[in-house]
């Protein structure tokens, strides 16, 4: 039974429709059209306003010049276009063009299914993407931007701030203009680059290229696979490098123990940037070179033959020198500042301070209660830099995969190439990072910051407070989200 015509030129076809207002038409089943030339075309849709139209079955238009196109589809606002089914369009020129989506604010799109836009002018291409703020661009499958001028262009992959950009797949940049080309890279701070993969780049110009490489400062590169380079203008050149301070001479020499290795381990600079500089170095067999004196507590070290012709003649009647090296640990290399206590020391390695303990070859501990094995780096208060070529520095840090990195207080980095960084930190994971408070890293190339976090599956991403990203290629940021399913992205 055809329904109620109400006011001036309405059309109404089909049983239960309902037309009210000017030039209003209500055509499907159940439809209901009111305003001023609104159309209601689906069974059951729903058009008020001014030339809207809801077309879809169950679809429902409302405002100036919308249009809900597909079923069970909202359009409302100006010129808002619901295309797909189920899609929603709200706010000013907005357009819902992907299955499930939502596009919200001014001049926005959602393209990919289930994607979300907001804000002004950003645009959600990817299935399942996420784009929030001005000119706003997520690309990629899973992405997620935010921001002005953002653009997340690969699959998993998050840009937020200012003009970030994050190519690489997973990969993460933040703060203004900074570019995360590496997969599983993380960029941030200010105009910071991240290009290699698993790379990391904080601080302001400064350039991650090598793989797994971390670079922290002011337009520091880290070039070489593994590296690390921190401070100001410092560059470390090839693979496994660390280099700290201000412009260093970069090393183009070749170690003779592996092509793939630059001449030095460790270099601290000490330059401008018109003229670098060294101030310390130590290559792979441990050598150490200083451009200014090496003192003890006891005052300025001499040249090696002054030293050892000093040794052949040391002799102290009754002074108590337990803990400290022998005539011949010193003739060979053994290096030693501080008493400690009887532990053995390795060839070419240095301790330093007090209670510190460095067996390994090429090793190097300083501060108070340390422990540094071949190749590592141990600084500050009972630390422990246990595997090859690691680096440990703060508090009771553990540094036990190869060629890891454990900063600040409790950190534990024990998976190869692993870092982790800040308080009670865990990188369990090979190439694995984890920075902040608490957090986790247990999956290979994984990534956890913030506060309480936990990535536990290959290329997890898990930031924010308390969440947890379980799935390989998953990702959870913001409080106490999960992103239990592969490739899947959890916020809120």
């Amino acid at each position: 039974m055809a329904g109620d015509v109400n006011n001036i030129n309405t059309t109404q076809i089909g049983d239960s429709t309902h037309a009210e207002g000017i030039l209003t038409q209500a055509i499907g089943r159940a439809a209901h059209a009111e305003g001023r030339e609104t159309f209601a075309e689906g069974d059951y849709s729903h058009a008020e306003g001014h030339k809207a139209e809801a077309s879809g079955f169950c679809s429902h238009a409302e405002g100036i010049k919308t249009a809900a196109k597909g079923e069970g589809s909202h359009a409302e606002g100006f010129n808002a276009i619901a295309e797909k089914d189920y899609s929603h369009a709200e706010g000013n020129n907005t357009n819902a063009y992907g299955f499930y989506s939502h596009s919200e604010g001014t001049l926005t799109y959602a393209n990919g299914t289930g994607s979300h836009a907001e804000g002004d002018s950003s645009i959600a291409d990817g299935n399942f993407s996420h784009a929030e703020g001005a000119y706003a661009h997520a690309k990629g499958e899973k992405s997620h931007a935010e921001g002005h001028g953002t653009h997340a262009n690969n699959s998993y992959s998050h840009a937020e701030g200012y003009g970030t950009t994050s190519n690489g797949t997973s990969s993460h940049a933040e703060g203004f203009e900074s570019t995360a080309t590496g997969n599983n890279s993380h960029a941030e701070g200010f105009t910071t680059h991240a290009e290699g993969s698993h790379s990391h780049a904080e601080g302001y110009g400064t350039h991650a290229i090598g793989t797994a490489s971390h670079t922290e400062g002011y337009q520091s590169v880290a070039d070489g696979n593994y590296s690390h380079a921190e401070g100001v203008g410092t560059i470390a050149k090839k693979s496994s490098q660390h280099v700290q301070g201000r412009y260093n001479i970069e090393d183009t020499e070749t170690s003779p123990k592996d092509s793939n290795l630059a001449k030095y381990a460790h270099i601290v600079g000490n330059g401008t940037s018109s003229k670098p500089s060294n101030a310390h170095t130590i290559d792979w067999y441990g050598n150490a070179w200083f451009a200014g004196d090496v003192e003890s507590k006891d005052g300025k070290l001499a040249s090696e033959n002054y030293v050892n012709d000093l040794i052949d003649n040391i002799d102290i009647p009754g002074a108590d020198l337990t803990g400290y090296a022998t005539k011949d640990e010193l003739k060979n290399h053994y290096v030693t500042a501080g008493k400690r206590d009887g532990y053995p020391l390795g060839q070419y390695a240095t301790a330093e301070g007090y209670y510190n303990r460095a067996p390994g070859q090429y090793a190097h501990a300083e501060g108070y209660y340390n422990y540094a094995s071949d190749g590592a780096h141990v600084e500050g208060w009972g630390s422990s830099a246990s595997g090859a070529v690691s680096h440990a520095e703060g508090q009771n840090t553990v540094a036990e995969g190869n060629y890891s990195h454990a900063e600040c207080y409790l950190t534990r980095s024990k998976g190869e190439g692993s870092h982790a960084e800040g308080r009670e930190t865990v990188a369990e994971g090979k190439y694995s990072h984890a920075e902040g408070e608490l957090s986790q890293a247990h999956g290979l190339r994984s990534h956890a910051e913030g506060s309480n976090t936990k990535a536990s599956a290959i290329a997890a991403h898990a930031e924010g407070a308390a969440t947890e990203a379980r799935a390989m290629n998953s990702h959870a940021e913001g409080s106490t989200t999960i992103a239990a399913g592969h490739n899947s992205h959890a916020e809120g």
